[in-house]
């Protein structure tokens, strides 16, 4: 014999708790307006991470800024206003793949690094040779 569930209360939707904030890039890009966000609470906004292609942030659209995703971390929160400072870049793998064709090497060093202003950068480069190396 089936059972009928009792509801507990009201529901209540989460959406509407919550509040758009405008995510604006670091001086480095302008100031541009990356996009929005919605949160409930200023506080869940810091250190939030943001993933926006390059093209989108510079308005061209040549080859390498389609491939390029930058990542920038929300530092502050004013009003309806996410400040965000830049976390770093990265190629899309299927645009690495297309640099390296038979007989050639891709070779991918990563170095952790301290800058003079003590703050610590992990650098990773891309080396694609025109013949094979071991």
């Amino acid at each position: 014999m089936a059972v009928k569930k009792r509801r507990r209360g009201k529901v209540v939707d989460k959406w509407k708790a919550k509040t758009l904030y405008q995510v604006v890039a670091p001086d480095l890009f302008q100031g541009k307006e990356l996009g929005y966000v919605a949160a409930n609470e200023d506080s869940k906004l810091i250190d939030r991470v943001i993933r926006i292609g390059m093209s989108d942030v510079t308005g061209s659209f040549d080859e390498l800024n389609m491939y390029t995703m930058l990542r920038f971390r929300i530092t502050d929160v004013k009003g309806t206003h996410a400040y965000t400072s830049f976390d770093g870049h990265e190629l899309s793998r299927a645009y690495v793949r297309t640099l390296t064709t038979r007989r050639h090497s891709l070779v991918d060093p990563v170095v952790d690094v301290i800058t003079k202003d003590e703050v610590p950068v992990r650098v990773k480069g891309l080396i694609i040779t025109a013949h094979r190396v071991s």
